[in-house]
């Protein structure tokens, strides 16, 4: 038997209205979300060019401290296939599909990358109501 797809997090779940305290509600974050993504030491100029063009998109979707170094892995391999566009060359075709598959990872390509994160209650007048959703609902399963 194959294994099932792998889960989406909680805040793509509760972004489509998916999400369900019975299946999710036990699942936390390993790492705080607003922890950003370190620069190593030794990233090449056109890695850390790349770098800086994307860490605001890493970090709207998710992406944190403990990434950082698949984050400097795609920029790098992003440089390489940059440059030999440049050159005139055509990169392997395994570098594209890395370089696809991790800009899914990192929720620059793919679904993740056309969610949004929800808004917080400062920035969202409709939480209350929201939350008074979630509870009446709550106590509802809980009868």
């Amino acid at each position: 038997m194959k294994p099932g797809r792998k889960a989406l997090p909680a805040e793509i779940k509760r972004a489509h209205g998916t999400w369900r305290r019975d299946r999710d509600g036990d699942k936390i974050a390993l790492t705080p979300a607003d922890s950003p993504p370190l620069t190593p030491d030794g990233l090449s100029a056109r890695a850390l060019d790349i770098w800086e063009q994307n860490l605001g998109r890493v970090m709207a979707a998710g992406v944190g401290e403990a990434d950082s170094d698949l984050f400097a892995t795609y920029c790098e391999l992003q440089g390489a296939v940059r440059a030999a566009w440049r050159m005139g060359e055509a990169p392997p075709i395994s570098a594209l599909a890395e370089l696809r598959r991790l800009a899914e990872l990192l929720g620059l390509a793919g679904p993740r990358s056309r969610v949004a994160r929800a808004a917080t209650h400062k920035d969202n007048p409709f939480a209350r109501l929201h939350e008074k959703q979630n509870q009446s609902e709550k106590d509802e399963t809980d009868r």
